[in-house]
């Protein structure tokens, strides 16, 4: 789904994948280390909980998108986001 939004670098720097996965936290969690960022500066859209377990500071829980075409929780929170960057 983040694909389909993300065409031109626009509204994500990165885009996460099953393919960034590592077991942690009794799960599977992406691994932000292949950033080379601190996970503390950024912001984490994700629905699963581990993930949300293992960065709860900076990460916003959404649910998982389920193919409904009808769905723009993701651009709303887009849109959110661009205008509340986080000061550190």
């Amino acid at each position: 789904m983040v694909a389909q939004i993300e065409k031109v670098g626009k509204y994500f720097d990165y885009i996460l994948s099953e393919a960034h996965m590592t077991f942690s936290e009794g799960g599977l969690v992406k691994d932000f280390s292949r950033l080379g960022r601190d996970a503390k500066k950024m912001v984490i859209v994700d629905h699963s909980k581990p993930t949300i377990k293992k960065f709860t500071v900076n990460c916003v829980e959404i649910t998982p998108w389920l193919g409904d075409k009808n769905d723009r929780y993701l651009y709303k929170l887009s849109n959110t986001l661009s205008g509340n960057h986080l000061k550190t």
